[in-house]
């Protein structure tokens, strides 16, 4: 029986068919590991911190997926993420979005120790789109963005810091409102930025130091509180800043002047109309414009404006239609050396505290209503070389402390009411190359010492009551007797004899009253 046994095992052997392998199960280590890997892979980014990748995959008999990942070219993090099986969409929440960073994935099914073969995602040139205003734009290809004048309404949203490739930024002449985001310190590209001409509130941030390539700054006419943040320092590039009419208060950093900006053009430059204190930067402190320093430390208000006690160092009011007295509280204002009060409505008397001013080279209250005596304190002035107090109402007399400012060159005191004689000590003035007394009611005689004014080329005593001889010592003045524009001494009640230099010019003379 043996003998046909060997033949029918052979025979069944050859007309069976031999079973097909399955060449993508995950449990067979000699599988085709890419038969059963993730298929159709996408990555998106879905916000500034996500990425979101999907998958498909059709087979059920695997354990789950893993995910390793590494940023840019480091180390790979080995099953960064362990998902399971029913899964075909994973979020990496922390994957901030950043020029200088690609993340990149590989995800892979597994089985125990078996793994698919690994496929690989990259975050590099992955675009995404964030909405602005009910417009979506594109985050890696929106260089510039220009909205001005579209009347923009609510806040300016802080996802505008993800467009990192804008070069250009115009929001001006709209309604934002809120405060400048943050993020608008990740636009490290940007060239020009306008914000003018809106609702702006809060403070300038600190982060708009990160905007190093910044040529244009414009943040005037908003509502912008604060002081100016020192990063503004490391804007290097700028060559025009407006911050105008705003509300900014505190000190400007000493950085701004780093600046390559022509500062004396109000194109270039504008920061007037805000709340900022003295000291300002040398390179900025003649171009300030209107400050109101109310809430500054260490001021004084003088006709209803602030002044910096430290700082103020020139008072120019001429013609601007003041009235009322002269505050007493100038005298803080010790650093001054000019004081321009000309042309005014002043009535009352000249404080005395005006003697505190001893910086003062220039003083010029003519052209007001003021009367009262000249303040002896005027002779603290010793550093004066301007003074003018003409066309007033003075009375009383010319204080002899006069004599104290010896580097007076213009003395100016006519059409005023004063009496009194010329003082000698008024020979004290030998700097002084315009004397004018004219226009009021002094007495006594012409002191000799007048004869030591050497430098004196101006003098005009006319119209006054002065009496007695003229001291010959006046011919050793270096005046042109004869040009009625530099000497006038008629309408008084000087006597005879005159001297040779003046004799002729002496014009109407009442002499009633001579021996």
């Amino acid at each position: 029986m043996n003998k046909y046994l060997i033949p029918i095992l052979f025979l069944f052997l050859l007309t069976c068919e031999s079973p097909e392998r399955v060449w993508d199960n995950p449990y067979d280590p000699e599988a085709i590991s890419t038969a059963w890997m993730p298929q159709n892979l996408t990555l998106l980014r879905t916000s500034v911190n996500e990425l979101v990748m999907s998958w498909e995959y059709n087979i059920d008999n695997i354990d789950g997926f893993k995910i390793d990942r590494r940023i840019n070219e480091n180390e790979w993090v080995v099953q960064y993420g362990s998902l399971e099986k029913e899964s075909r969409q994973w979020t990496d929440s922390d994957a901030p979005y950043s020029n200088s960073y690609s993340y990149e994935y590989r995800i892979y099914a597994f089985v125990g120790s078996n793994t698919s073969t690994k496929v690989e995602m990259n975050s590099k040139d992955l675009d995404w789109y964030i909405a602005l205003w009910g417009e979506s734009y594109s985050v890696l290809n929106t260089t510039s963005l220009s909205l001005s004048g579209n009347q923009l309404t609510g806040s300016i949203p802080p996802e505008i810091g993800n467009l990192t490739n804008l070069t250009v930024l115009y929001l001006s002449n709209s309604e934002l409102t809120g405060s400048i985001p943050p993020e608008i310190g990740n636009l490290t590209n940007l060239t020009v930025l306008d914000l003018e001409i809106n609702k702006l509130t809060g403070s300038i941030p600190p982060e708009i130091g990160n905007l190093t390539n910044l040529t244009y700054l414009d943040l005037r006419r908003n509502q912008l509180t604060g002081s100016i943040p020192p990063e503004i320092g490391n804007l290097h590039q700028l060559n025009q800043l407006d911050l105008d009419e705003n509300q900014l208060t505190g000190e400007i950093p000493e950085s701004i002047c780093d600046f390559n900006i022509n500062w004396s053009s109000t194109n270039n430059f504008g920061i007037t109309n805000n709340k900022l204190c003295p000291p300002y930067p040398s390179c900025i402190e003649d171009y300030m414009g209107e400050q109101d320093i109310s809430s500054c430390e260490g001021t004084v208000e003088l006709w209803g404006v602030y002044y910096s006690i430290d700082y103020t160092y020139v008072l120019n009011l001429g013609s601007n239609g003041l009235t009322g007295p002269i505050p007493p509280e100038i005298g803080y204002l010790t650093n001054l050396t000019t004081v321009n009060l000309y042309n005014n409505q002043l009535t009352g008397t000249i404080p005395p505290e005006i003697g505190n001013l001893t910086n003062l080279t220039v003083l010029y209250l003519s052209e007001n209503q003021l009367t009262g005596s000249i303040p002896s304190e005027i002779g603290n002035l010793t550093n004066l070389i301007v003074l003018d107090l003409y066309n007033n109402q003075l009375t009383g007399e010319i204080p002899p402390e006069i004599g104290n400012l010896t580097n007076l060159t213009d003395l100016s005191l006519n059409n005023n009411q004063l009496t009194g004689p010329i003082p000698p000590e008024m020979g004290n003035l030998t700097n002084l190359g315009q004397l004018v007394l004219s226009g009021n009611q002094l007495t006594g005689s012409i002191p000799p010492e007048i004869g030591n004014l050497t430098n004196l080329t101006f003098m005009y005593l006319s119209d006054n009551q002065l009496t007695g001889e003229i001291p010959e010592s006046l011919c050793d003045l270096n005046i042109g007797w004869s040009g009625t524009f530099v000497f006038n001494i008629s309408n008084n009640q000087l006597c005879p004899p005159y001297p040779s230099c003046v004799e002729d010019y002496v014009g109407y003379q009442d002499t009633s009253d001579c021996d």
